[in-house]
Formats: C-alpha cells, structure tokens, sequence
C-alpha cells in the first residue's frame, strides 16, 4: 500500500487523468461508423412528434420509456446526429468510470477505486456500448449508480441512502428490464449476508424489501401498460435471441476483459486472488453483484425464454474491474506494475484493433453510409427500390439517404408478422412500371426469398455489391435488375 502511495501523488489528480482517458476513447471516432439496426430504431422512436406516439412506439417494441424520453428531448435540442445520439452514451460511460471509483472506495479504499476506475476507462466491452446510441451505457449508470447507494445504505442504515436507493433502482428498471436482475442480486446478497453473519452489515431487511418492492410496483405497473402486447410482440421482438448455453456464459466473462483469452487468464488470477483476501464480507459484497445477474439471466433465458445477450449484463461487469484491482493490490510491488504495465499495454493494442474494425470480439455493423452512396450515386429517379425488410428502409436508408427524388416501396409495415409471400403478390404489379428495380436485401426476415422470387421472374442480375459478407448474422446485399 505504501508503494501505491508513492506513485499517487494526489488522488483527485489521478481522478481527473482516469475520467479524462475515459471521455477520449469514448469520443475517437465517434461518428466514424455508420448507424446499426438497434440505433436507427432508437432514433425512430425517439423521434417522435409527441410523447403519446413515443409511448406507442414503445409498447410496440416493448421497450422501458426513461432512455427514449431522455433521448427524445435530447435530439430535440442537439439535433439527430451520429454524435449526438451518441452522446448520452458517452457521458453515461464516463460517470459510469467514475461510480466505479466512488464503489471501489468505498467498499474497499481509495486505491482500488483509482484502479478499478482506470480499468473501466479503458475496458474495450464498456468503450463500445458508450459509443453507441442505445440504452446499454445509460443502464450500467444507473446500475453503478443504485449500487452505490444500496452499499451505502448497508454501511449506514440511513434512510436517505434507501430513498437513493429506491429512487435510481426504480429509474433503471424503467430504463431497461435486465435493471430487474440486478435489484434481485441485492436483495440475494442480503439473504447471503443475514445467512454468513457479517458483523459489519446490520441493516433492516424489511426495509430493503419495502424498498425492493416499490421498485418491483412500479415495473409491473409499466409491464401492465405493454401487456397486450407482449404476446403478440414477443416473438418477433426477442424470437431472434438464442437459447444460451455454458460457453455463452464464459464468452460473457472474456468479454469484460476485452474478449482475449490469454487478457482473460491475467485478469481472472488477479480476481482469484482478490477473493481469498480476509475481507470476507466484502469481497462476497463484489463477487455475488458481480456473478449473480449474469447467472440469473441465464437461467431465465433456459428455463424460460431466451433472454440472455452480453450487453443486457453490462452492469454487473463493473463489480469483477473492482475486484480485479483488489487483487493487484495484494500482489507484491514488482507484480504490482507488471500486471498494470500489460493490462495498459494489451488494452490500447486491442483498442488500436477495435478502431481499425479487425477486433474479432466486437459486433460488426454494416457500413450503411457507403450502402446508401452506391444507390443513390447509380440509381436514377426511375428506378423502383425495393426492400426485403421495411424496418431497413425506415430506420437506416432514410436516415442516410440524401435523395428526394428515388421511388422506394413502403410495403409490410406490420412489424408483428410480416407476410412476405402476400408483399411478394402486392409487388408484381407495381414492378411492371420499372425497366431497373434495385433489391435491398438483408437477409433477415424473407427467408423464402418471396420478394426476390418475385424480381427475378421478369428481371435480370446486372450489379450485386456485398457489405459484411464474413458476417453471416448481419450482412447486406444490393442488387440491381434490369428487365429482359
């Protein structure tokens, strides 16, 4: 701890420098990648001319309002721009850096707060959801930020600290619905606690179940809003998620630590080091916020619907950072800079990797900017474009599409259960006026080809360009006919 002290000449300093590192890799290249499905939806969504249409949306889509309010008003004075959809990610990201210090000390010290903090500046798992323009960032602030205040309430069994408590645990399940299982993680860890006999936690259970249920009211209270929907929606919406398996989990873990195996196995020694420490409680604290929303989501996702992808734990990924610094401060001094020297050094060479769009551990999206260039460079105002997927043409092509003058179809605007044999019929007829049709196809939803089935009958292939072709889950074909 001493040798800690000499190299930290004064902790808000280094504070400032973290949360500075933090804010840069988070707005590098910003706007350098295009938009990608979740975005464009966000961003439709968002967009809307009054609250009552974006609460419709919302229940369409199933999605919790606090994120999308937020981000409403905030296009509204911002403007819909790349950057500023981004932004709210950004900052989310940034304060999420700082909660983790603010965690990290208060559990522990100061010095893991410092060092758990930087982890998650540089955390390339964090970095990427803060620079996308969804609710992913925004919900591992509130995590951080309802953690803060349940651990806080555990030290001090003081009663602001449960209104905190109650109040940022109740915005972050109206920001997303995996907030759920990290309130329920709480609530375990008070069982787990009740059950070791921690001396140093002496908090009114009843209490944090008053609490916990108010939290509970108020998402059930939304989920009675959207309850029409969910039967209808669910497939359509979640029907597309996996039944996770063991190695989903695992997958999960590498994530955190940047996804590289030989990354996960220095980080993972550090971590087995920081749990046999003698602060029993706190580290049991860490470790079960950290393992259980994880694990709890899985379970849902196998015994009941398939739920579980890495971004809906992000939260929880804070509490493995924390003890990951534990444990390199229980390390010997020389082990000490060694094991940060190859965390910073590994970190920006996969950073460097992440920005040149070859770090294999990230999602790649289409490059739809360029997508929209090759159209609207070659097409003319007498062509017919035609989609496969009605959501591309509204969430994605219009947005980048700078032409008025091209006639696009607008077919199958039933979001629930799209009927693409009956579009295919509907488009015959309108494709007999067209010489050159171009066929924007993206291979998620058509899976019988109807439409193109249905182009080719009286057209032929003349230009076929290829984006994300590696990427068999999200890739995009555009195709240009000419009748024969």
């Amino acid at each position: 701890m001493l040798f800690v002290k000499k190299i930290i000449p004064s902790e808000k300093i280094i504070l400032v420098i973290i949360l500075f590192i933090a804010l840069t890799l988070r707005i590098y290249k910003l706007s350098s990648k295009s938009l990608w499905l979740d975005e464009g939806l966000a961003l439709w969504i968002a967009n809307r001319d009054s609250i009552p249409s974006l609460f419709k949306e919302l229940s369409y889509n199933l999605h919790p309002p606090v994120y999308y309010l937020i981000l409403h008003y905030w296009l509204k004075i911002f403007g819909a721009s790349e950057i500023a959809l981004r932004s709210i990610s950004v900052i989310s990201g940034v304060a999420s850096v700082f909660m983790t210090y603010k965690i990290g000390k208060i559990i522990y010290n100061k010095h893991v707060g410092l060092i758990s903090s930087f982890l998650s500046a540089i955390s390339i798992f964090l970095i990427n959801y803060s620079q996308e323009g969804k609710s992913c960032s925004f919900t591992c602030f509130l995590t951080t930020v309802s953690t803060y205040f349940f651990i806080k309430y555990l030290q001090t069994n003081k009663f602001k600290n449960l209104a905190w408590y109650t109040t940022t645990g109740s915005i972050l399940i109206l920001t997303h619905s995996s907030g759920l299982f990290i309130v329920l993680s709480h609530f375990i860890y008070i069982l787990i606690s009740r059950a070791g006999k921690f001396k140093d936690l002496t908090v009114d259970i009843k209490k944090v179940l008053l609490a916990q249920g108010i939290i509970t009211g108020i998402a059930t209270i939304w989920s009675l809003t959207i309850k029409d929907q969910i039967p209808i929606r669910k497939g359509y919406i979640i029907g597309w998620i996996r039944e996770p398996s063991v190695q989903t989990l695992i997958d999960t873990f590498k994530d955190y630590y940047s996804g590289s195996t030989f990354t996960f196995v220095i980080f993972l020694l550090f971590l087995l080091i920081a749990l046999f420490n003698k602060e029993k409680s706190k580290t049991t604290l860490v470790f079960t916020l950290g393992i259980l929303p994880p694990i709890l989501l899985f379970m849902v996702s196998k015994f009941w619907q398939p739920l579980y992808l890495h971004r809906y734990t992000i939260g929880a990924s804070i509490s493995f950072y924390i003890l990951v610094a534990k444990g390199i401060l229980m390390t010997k001094p020389t082990t000490r800079i060694l094991g940060i020297l190859f965390i910073i050094l590994s970190s920006f060479e996969l950073l460097y990797n992440y920005h040149l769009s070859s770090y294999p551990y990230i999602y790649k999206a289409i490059d739809w900017k360029k997508a929209v260039s090759v159209v609207e460079k070659n097409a003319t105002n007498k062509d017919l474009i035609v989609f496969d997927a009605w959501y591309i043409k509204r969430f994605l092509f219009d947005y980048y599409s700078k032409r008025e003058d091209l006639i696009k179809t607008n077919f199958g605007y039933n979001i629930a259960k799209p009927d693409y044999k009956k579009i295919a019929e509907e488009l015959k007829t309108q494709l007999k006026r067209y010489k050159r049709v171009w066929l924007i196809n993206y291979h998620m939803d058509d899976k019988e080809m109807y439409i193109e089935k249905s182009i080719r009958k009286n057209y032929k292939l003349t230009n076929d360009w290829k984006f994300n072709e590696k990427y068999s889950y999200d890739k995009l074909e555009i195709k240009l006919y000419e009748s024969e």
